[in-house]
């Protein structure tokens, strides 16, 4: 009798152990080294960090996406997020390093990575716009960037992606007119022998670009103008109609143009929107920092805007600061 259940206990014990998982060690943590190539001077690809998994990947090795509330960048060698490794570290910066370096801040920002070498990297690209403004919840365009080598045998994957016809417009700047509609391989070849960065993006379709003025988190002025492209598109439109009384725009743009703004942390900012002509779902093109107050089609309106709302912003500063000058204020308001 003990010896058969001795024999049990043994045959249980085994068991346990045999179906006992082994502890695997904790993972090292890692570090993402961009334009790297310098600490490699074997020529091997042997760099090495006691205790650190460290990854050297060139700046376009790098890739973008924005899709509805979610963002992603990621090395394409791996397929892994820059968000899951523990370090990034920008080594070098050459081009188009500097280029991509506020929308890579962007994503690991929100995601509470630590990065070095990425202080003060300047004036937000559109690319980096996409990304705030879809983790905020604002309707934008899908958007992906590729590096030019990779984005010129992309065209299958782009369609699959963002549907067709798509756009596709040079990563820096955004200008309307300088954008290109693609609807088939031999035009996305063509555009694709320009060597500049690219971002593609989704197009939706709309009857017109609306630009709305946003100062101080209130609309102050509005305009539209068709598109370049699409549909029932005419090159040869005149310049924008303004719209002349901002209450009567759709409820709907004008917040979605403040939130924008807010998004971005613009107290000045002009917001560019279409509507979807069938979902007619409101989409942010772009948050455009320099507004241009004094140089478009309505000046007069809108440097009134402008000086209405200055003149308002310092007289609330005025009641708070007992600094704040009268005489100084007087001179504003001449």
């Amino acid at each position: 009798m003990l010896l058969s259940r001795f024999a049990a206990a043994l045959r249980a014990r085994k068991a346990a152990e045999a179906g006992r998982e082994p502890q695997s060690p904790p993972p090292r943590p890692s570090v993402l080294l961009i334009n790297g190539d310098s600490l490699e001077a074997d020529g091997q690809g042997a760099f090495r960090v006691p205790g650190v998994q460290a990854v050297i990947r060139h700046i376009d090795h790098i890739a973008c996406q924005v899709k509805p509330t979610a963002t992603r960048v990621y090395e394409t060698l791996g397929g892994r997020d820059l968000a899951d490794f523990d370090l990034i570290h920008v080594v070098s910066h050459q081009l188009p390093t500097g280029m991509l370096l506020s929308a890579i801040a962007e994503h690991l920002d929100a995601h509470r990575r630590p990065l070095m070498n990425m202080a003060d990297v300047g004036a937000p690209t559109r690319l980096m716009q996409m990304m705030r403004l879809a983790r905020s919840g604002i309707c934008v365009p899908r958007t992906v960037y590729l590096a030019p080598k990779k984005l010129a045998g992309s065209y299958a994957e782009l369609v699959a992606e963002l549907g067709s016809p798509f756009l596709l417009s040079r990563l820096v700047s955004y200008r309307a007119e300088a954008e290109r509609l693609i609807g088939g391989e031999q035009e996305f070849a063509d555009a694709c022998r320009d060597s500049s960065p690219m971002v593609a993006q989704e197009y939706v379709p709309n009857r017109a670009v609306h630009r709305l003025l946003v100062l101080g988190g209130t609309v102050a002025h509005a305009t539209s103008a068709r598109t370049a492209y699409g549909p029932g598109a005419d090159e040869t439109s005149g310049p924008p109609d303004q719209l002349s009384n901002v209450r009567d725009l759709d409820p709907r743009a004008v917040r979605t143009a403040v939130l924008a703004a807010e998004a971005m942390e613009y107290e000045m900012s002009a917001v560019l929107l279409v509507q979807h002509s069938e979902t007619q779902t409101w989409h942010v093109l772009d948050v455009q920092y320099s507004t241009g107050i004094g140089s478009g089609p309505f000046p007069e309106i809108e440097i009134a805007a402008y000086s209405t709302y200055l003149r308002r912003k310092l007289d609330t500063r005025s009641s708070f600061d007992p600094r704040a000058s009268r005489g100084a204020l007087g001179r504003v308001e001449a």
